[in-house]
């Protein structure tokens, strides 16, 4: 018993009793939160900031970072909707969004990996370039929504569950099990903990960099047709910003900034704890001025949790 109660004891495990206990709590406060449509549309809201948090989990548990990441996103939501709003078929514009995101990831790898410019400069630079390019091409105008012509991804559900909200879990459970039973997943913590090392160890350290942020870039493009999904139009202005909520998320989800150690599993409880402690606010009757600070609250009590529980281990 006490061999699997320690095996149970988890930082995304201890996370998902807190997240379970919170929403009790608010729910024994202001009962209609935790009614089924508003649990469903915690999930909802999690979901397009939940896949950016799963990207940037990967990068940063491979000792990276990648600030650019609602910037692609961006990349590939307005080049699928203005490619759909020109006439091109819904296939093909997705798999242009998705293409036009990859290759940003692609280039970010290659300066990160190749010409060794550190990956806060590069993804930084992309930021503003990708941004810089949206509003020449776009011009300052606004780009209309295609949530009709999304079909099912805007309106399809699986009993009471949206899709968009399936494809973020699918996506998380995929990317773990990538992290976690795979070889190059063993091969990017062993990176993230000590790349020297893992030079010498054999591992091919620039391919395994190059691959972050390609995944990263792709996954980024799947949120941006996800987003589509959720909003009646966008500009430039849209999404900015939400880097920082999905660093957050990872944080209080476990993932070292310093890499070597994370999981998506924890990135997933933790932007489900944000966004339940956001929803909470309009529940309890809080100013919604309140959500950084909330935000803030809770990567401070995740890390000091942390850092108590570390200090008991080693006492």
């Amino acid at each position: 018993m006490k061999a699997l109660l320690h095996r149970l004891d988890t930082r995304p495990n201890r996370l998902l009793g807190f997240l379970c206990l919170f929403v009790l709590i608010v729910g024994a406060l202001a009962p209609r939160y935790l009614l089924p449509a508003n649990l469903i549309g915690i999930f909802l809201s999690a979901a397009v900031v939940g896949m950016v948090g799963i990207a940037e989990t990967l990068v940063i548990i491979g000792g990276g970072l990648d600030i650019s990441v609602t910037s692609l996103v961006m990349v590939s939501a307005l080049a699928v909707a203005m490619t759909i709003s020109a006439g091109v078929p819904v296939p093909v514009a997705i798999v242009l969004g998705l293409l036009a995101s990859t290759l940003m990831g692609t280039l970010n790898g290659t300066l990160i990996a190749f010409l060794k410019i550190p990956a806060i400069i590069v993804t930084l630079a992309m930021l503003r370039i990708s941004r810089g390019a949206i509003m020449i091409g776009l011009g300052g105008s606004f780009v209309r929504g295609v949530q009709s012509e999304l079909g099912v991804l805007s309106t399809g559900h699986v009993g009471p569950v949206p899709v968009v909200v399936l494809v973020f879990l699918g996506t998380a459970v995929l990317v773990s099990a990538f992290l976690n039973w795979t070889r190059w997943g063993r091969m990017i913590f062993v990176m993230g903990g000590n790349q020297t090392a893992a030079d010498l160890s054999g591992v091919p350290v620039k391919t395994v960099q190059l691959s972050l942020y390609v995944i990263s870039g792709f996954l980024c493009g799947l949120t941006g047709v996800c987003l589509l999904t959720r909003v009646p139009g966008m500009d430039i202005s849209y999404f900015q910003g939400f880097e920082f909520i999905a660093i957050a998320a990872t944080v209080i989800g476990g993932t070292s900034l310093l890499g070597g150690a994370g999981s998506i599993s924890g990135t997933v409880f933790g932007v489900l704890l944000l966004y339940a402690a956001y929803a909470s606010l309009v529940f309890l009757r809080i100013d919604a001025a309140w959500q950084n600070t909330v935000t803030g609250m809770l990567i401070l009590l995740a890390v000091a949790m942390d850092v108590l529980r570390g200090r008991k281990a080693n006492a």
